[in-house]
């Protein structure tokens, strides 16, 4: 198993753990937070680096963490994590952690959390009609992401982590080749 695939399992264990512990204390807010914070941390993952230097004393990582708990507004449980990612050397997997946790009580609620790919901006009400026919189709609630892909020519490309719905240009033009 290489090590992209061995730090995605480790950060669902965590966040397993994490949530039997604190599953009943959390409220949606605090989902919303920690969510925020998984989202804004993972295109910083260099802070979780720097956290993680061997060089700093525990107690300076934590005060590093106390700092970053308090700018995302994340609940008092997250700081326990962090320490236990920190003694275990394991900090630079923080904002997976936190992603984790989000996933797996979306997964407890029955809302399917979905990624839309455009190629270029598209309206809100465009974003409400693409979740509606999600909704439709998955009998859930939806949550969505957002986000402009440069590799689409144009089209939508919906992914969650159970399924794809790919009706890109690029995905046509691929079919179109396998004729």
């Amino acid at each position: 198993m290489n090590s992209g695939v061995q730090s995605i399992v480790l950060a669902k264990k965590y966040a397993q753990d994490f949530l039997r512990v604190n599953e009943k204390k959390l409220q949606k807010k605090e989902y919303d937070a920690i969510l925020k914070a998984a989202s804004d941390l993972q295109k910083k993952l260099y802070l979780l680096q720097i956290v993680d230097a061997p060089t700093l004393e525990i107690e300076d990582k934590m005060e590093c963490v106390k700092k970053m708990l308090e700018y995302y507004s994340l609940p008092d449980a997250c700081k326990h994590l962090a320490r236990l990612l920190i003694v275990h050397g394991r900090f630079g997997l923080f904002a997976h952690v936190l992603s984790s946790i989000v996933d797996l009580y979306y997964k407890y609620i029955e809302v399917c959390v979905i990624t839309i790919y455009t190629s270029c901006e598209v309206t809100q009400d465009d974003i409400v009609a693409i979740e509606k026919f999600v909704a439709n189709k998955t009998k859930k609630q939806v949550i969505s992401r957002h986000v402009v892909s440069s590799s689409l020519i144009a089209g939508v490309r919906i992914e969650s982590d159970q399924f794809v719905w790919d009706h890109s240009v690029q995905n046509q033009l691929r079919n179109v080749s396998l004729l």
